[in-house]
């Protein structure tokens, strides 16, 4: 193999595994939310706004905790011109949120937000037809996220959040060389990283009706999530299987440094909600993001051993948007019922569809069920289901197939708020009447 191919080699290798890192942004920060479509940016009527909307959790009383995981079954399956059908072994994701604020006065908020805001899991058999572009990836992400909101007035609140960040990644292929007793070598690029970025949210109240017949609301809701450059200065490669007279070009273990660098995103929402006088009440959302991919423009990996030629790839991903659409039907603020659908755009152009990432255009839906036990304590349960199929190329492997993707995800949610927002309930409705 010469210099030339086996520089090839490493660029398949160095691009699927920055792809998938870059590639997967998870949308499932609340189960109310969930249900809604995730158009929650102008609602935030739990905890979840410390995500969603900074500037949003003035607008909760007292102290207010919630936790909640989702469990996402994927099923990825793809065909080629040589084999009819190949299924991913990806296992069950399991991303969590935590969430908590606390009403430190009539005007200020604080609240701290952990949850996982990109990753995925994609693997295949060793010995399938892809093996040389991957066999197993996998990254988490855990966002420790701190926040403040000030109420400026009746109507206007902002707020803003400190994000730390921690990544790890894993990635293993098989690497297309061969000896008399290996048909080819296996390659594992292992990393960890962290990183910080902030988080920005205004909440604004439009209109607010006290007619008793119909009380409506219209709120409008802006944030922004700033990029998180990850960067991976100890990363470990590890390359098994090698004939020995390229050894020094892949060696059993050494050093590499790059960077990840995760978008950064903005969406503005507006929510419309009624009440009547029999406590029906039932709200509208509409929400519009923008994901700035671009930033994922270029791929370079420095690597420590000499005669490793490190690698600088080209990646031209592009901004996207996406549409949400949620609504709300509650029952004497006891029984809830949701729905909700989104639009999401692909990021990622043509000729760079890898089989651990397939992506298109696409539509989802979801429902959600909601009960509150008491004036404090809520349960909501979330539903999504997304499927599409699509044809997509790989131009740097030359692997071309027709991907099937369907997902599903159930969640589970628990609030808490505790007693001692009565307080400053009393208080801001004695201010307003006055």
């Amino acid at each position: 193999m010469n210099k030339y191919a086996l520089f090839s080699v490493l660029l398949i290798f160095i691009g699927n595994t920055k792809l998938n890192a870059g590639g997967f942004q998870i949308n499932l920060q609340g189960h109310r939310s969930v249900g809604m479509g995730g158009a929650f940016t102008a609602v935030c009527s739990d905890a979840s706004a410390v995500f969603y909307n900074p500037g949003a959790i003035t607008s909760l009383y007292g102290n207010n905790i919630m936790v909640g995981g989702s469990f996402i079954f994927p099923q990825v399956s793809l065909q080629t011109l040589s084999t009819s059908n190949i299924n991913q072994n990806s296992p069950v994701g399991t991303p969590i949120q935590l969430y908590y604020t606390k009403q430190l006065s009539h005007k200020w908020t604080a609240g701290l937000a952990i949850n996982n805001q990109f990753g995925s899991n994609a693997s295949f058999e060793d010995d399938w037809q892809g093996k040389y572009i991957v066999q197993n990836i996998g990254l988490t992400t855990f966002m420790i996220q701190p926040t403040i909101a000030l109420k400026l007035d009746d109507r206007l609140s902002i707020g803003a959040g400190f994000t730390y960040v921690l990544g790890d990644f894993k990635y293993k292929k098989a690497v297309p060389v061969s000896s008399a007793s290996v048909p080819y070598g296996s390659a594992l690029l292992s990393g960890q990283g962290s990183t910080t970025g902030y988080n920005l949210g205004a909440y604004y109240k439009v209109f607010n009706s006290d007619n008793p017949m119909l009380e409506s609301n219209i709120t409008l809701g802006f944030s922004y999530r700033s990029n998180y450059l990850l960067g991976l200065d100890n990363g470990k490669a590890n390359f098994h299987d090698i004939p020995l007279s390229l050894a020094a070009k892949f060696p059993e273990e050494t050093s590499f440094s790059s960077e990840i660098n995760l978008p950064g995103v903005f969406n503005a929402g507006v929510y419309i909600s009624m009440l009547n006088s029999e406590n029906k009440t039932f709200g509208i959302s509409f929400e519009l993001g923008k994901t700035f991919w671009s930033s994922y423009d270029t791929l370079r990996f420095d690597f420590e051993n000499q005669d490793t030629p490190d690698s600088e790839i080209i990646k031209n991903w592009k901004d996207v948007f996406v549409y949400r659409l949620g609504v709300e039907y509650s029952y004497f603020d006891r029984y809830y019922l949701r729905g909700g659908m989104y639009m999401d755009n692909t990021p990622i152009p043509s000729g760079y569809v890898s089989p651990e990432l397939p992506d298109t255009d696409h539509i989802g839906y979801t429902l959600g069920l909601g009960y509150s036990v008491n004036e404090q304590f809520q349960i909501d349960i979330s539903y999504l289901s997304s499927s599409f199929m699509m044809r997509g190329s790989y131009d740097a492997a030359g692997f071309e197939a027709v991907y099937n993707r369907n997902v599903r995800v159930i969640g589970i949610g628990i609030s808490y708020q505790f007693n001692q927002c009565s307080l400053f309930k009393k208080a801001e409705k004695n201010s307003d009447d006055v």
